[in-house]
């Protein structure tokens, strides 16, 4: 089972957040549903329990005279694909009828009011069973929303603008997404659709993201500081060995002459563990100058052959 289809069998069956709110969730999950018009009232979902809550939903709040079919179909990419039709004509109307006046509320709600604020989130739910999609967390942050209709798609905006949800849209196959790429975002969406538990797995894949890419950049930054001091120093050794084969090591000066014998011994020691190794020790910046001096000084043999 995907993200996404994990996500809404947890709403689906959050009964404590959706029957308070049934009416709003009933009304998204219409409006943004594949079709809500007089000739055709229907859902098309991969999700079962989807199909299941929107037709019962339906059956509790409009008295309905004849059915609500399920249809089950098999795509070309062999997934399951749950049709759901209110079938007669008379039920569509009573249907929509039953519903208009929430679209008006819907469009005057305030969010700043907690009754019309709890409203919105039960449109939103209903919107996100009906045609949104979650990509899983692990994988990147990415909700979308399908408007299969003009109303659904200046609706939906309204939605999130009221929401305070920041969206992007495009088009795919003649379709218009709202998507929500933001992180933060995502995790205040599935807060408002009572999925808690989600939003916390969200959050908690977040964090490790970021700690794993803290890591990252720290252990890049070790080997780029490793692969400098390896570089370095075979620098180094190659100038002494210069210095070694033209006129030998015991011809340098004390100071020298240790600092060189020990980056022999020691190629891939960092100059700050040179320093300490020395007798009487020296700082990094006193190793360092030694060992310019004896690459110069082997500059200087490498001119005169």
């Amino acid at each position: 089972m995907s993200f996404s289809s994990s996500l809404k069998k947890e709403i689906c069956q959050n009964r404590p957040f959706i029957y308070p709110k049934k009416r709003a969730v009933c009304f998204g999950m219409l409006l943004f549903g594949r079709n809500f018009e007089e000739g055709t009232i229907c859902l098309h979902t991969e999700n079962r329990q989807v199909a299941k809550l929107y037709s019962s939903l339906i059956y509790q709040l409009v008295e309905i005279r004849t059915s609500i079919t399920v249809t089950e179909q098999i795509t070309r990419d062999e997934r399951k694909l749950f049709i759901v039709t209110v079938d007669s004509l008379e039920d569509r109307r009573a249907v929509q009828q039953y519903f208009a006046p929430l679209y008006q509320k819907f469009l005057e709600c305030d969010p700043g009011q907690e009754r019309d604020l709890e409203f919105l989130h039960g449109v939103l739910c209903g919107a996100f069973l009906s045609c949104a999609n979650i990509s899983d967390p692990q994988k990147s942050y990415h909700l979308e929303f399908v408007a299969h209709h003009a109303l659904a798609d200046q609706s939906l905006g309204v939605l999130l603008q009221k929401l305070s949800i920041r969206y992007n849209h495009t088009t795919r196959k003649g379709a218009r997404l709202l998507y929500v790429k933001s992180s933060e975002a995502i995790e205040d969406v599935l807060t408002m659709l009572g999925a808690g538990n989600t939003a916390l797995e969200v959050m908690n894949v977040k964090i490790y993201k970021d700690m794993r890419n803290k890591v990252n950049r720290i252990t890049n930054c070790e080997t780029a500081n490793i692969d400098k001091t390896v570089t370095a120093a075979a620098a180094q050794i190659g100038k002494i060995r210069l210095i070694e084969r033209q006129v030998g090591i015991e011809s340098l000066p004390p100071g020298l002459r240790e600092v060189a014998r020990l980056r022999l011994q020691n190629p891939d020691m960092p100059l700050s563990e040179l320093a300490q190794a020395l007798h009487p020790p020296l700082s990094r910046s006193g190793v360092n100058y030694r060992l310019r001096q004896l690459c110069a000084m082997a500059d200087e043999l490498q001119n005169k052959r």
